[in-house]
């Protein structure tokens, strides 16, 4: 049965095994938890928050546009410091904005459904890990550490992606440049 739409993916478990034990190595060593980290991506409690908060949304997280969509709009908050959750129109917006990009984008229109499953999963354990951290910081009352971590993060988007998210604003046309 075809998938749904053309960045849809039925997720195979091997994948998703391959995805965590490539996130954890790659995260492991800057990691100020190591074994909370590790208990997590064992757990899959990354994923299931995700899919948790795109399925709240209306997002399907067996779908790659839309996890590159929320994607995004975790990344916005933790550069930006914002809270997406103000703007429900936005939401949905950034939604069509992810499909429209993606379907511009030649190399992502001509990934495998594996390869599209790999995608998804990883950025949505980037997205939940950074969340998190912020969180940390946040709750920890360290505002030094966590601005300094919103511009990491901010600069590493723009360095991968080619976008700045400081430089947009979440409103209910979606993001806009400021």
């Amino acid at each position: 049965m075809p998938s749904a739409s053309p960045t849809a993916f039925r997720p195979d478990p091997a994948i998703s095994q391959r995805v965590r034990a490539q996130v954890l190595a790659a995260a492991m060593p800057s990691s100020p938890n190591p074994a909370g980290l590790r208990q997590a991506v064992d757990s899959g409690a990354p994923w299931q928050e995700f899919d948790r908060l795109l399925i709240q949304h209306g997002y399907d997280p067996r779908d790659l546009a839309d996890v590159v969509a929320a994607f995004y709009l975790i990344a916005w908050e933790v550069a930006t410091g914002g809270d997406a959750t103000t703007q429900r129109a936005g939401i949905a917006a950034v939604r069509g904005q992810a499909r429209q990009m993606l379907a511009g984008n030649s190399p992502l229109a001509r990934q495998s459904e594996a390869e599209r499953q790999a995608t998804a999963e990883t950025l949505a354990f980037y997205a939940m890990a950074a969340a998190a951290r912020a969180n940390d910081l946040r709750v920890a009352g360290n505002g030094t550490a966590l601005t300094a971590f919103r511009a990491e993060v901010a600069a590493t988007v723009a360095q991968q992606q080619g976008i700045d998210l400081r430089h947009y604003a979440l409103t209910p046309a979606g993001f806009q440049a400021r």
